[in-house]
């Protein structure tokens, strides 16, 4: 997924970072979960209709990326409706893209290393 020279990387990994959070956070917690809470009136249902969106958006990722991403997507909803700010998803978004490539794919080579 990443690139392999370093500059594209870093591209990248800061678009990654800052452009898919923002946008992402914006569409799915900031627009599609307010529209979904106005129309239901219902916290839980807004929460379900933007996870579910949010999961299908990630398709490609296969049958885990999919369920990983409603169930992250589900976490920053929820994070969304206890405490009012959509920084804190953009933030936490952020925060989740960095883990997952920057630490994890060394994790992944480490582990595929050892156990064939």
């Amino acid at each position: 997924m990443l690139p392999d020279r370093p500059f594209p990387k870093v591209i990248f990994i800061m678009h990654s970072m800052i452009t898919a959070s923002v946008f992402e956070e914006i569409l799915y917690r900031g627009v599609i979960y307010i529209i979904a809470e106005l129309v239901f009136k219902s916290p839980v249902i807004a929460i379900l209709i933007s996870s579910s969106l949010f999961g299908l958006s990630h398709f490609r990722q296969g049958r885990i990326g999919l369920f990983t991403s409603f169930f992250i997507g589900t976490v920053l909803a929820t994070a969304l409706y206890l405490k009012g700010s959509l920084f804190i998803c953009i933030f936490g978004h952020a925060i989740l893209n960095l883990i997952t490539l920057i630490v994890l794919p060394p994790l992944n080579r480490y582990t595929r290393k050892s156990f064939p």
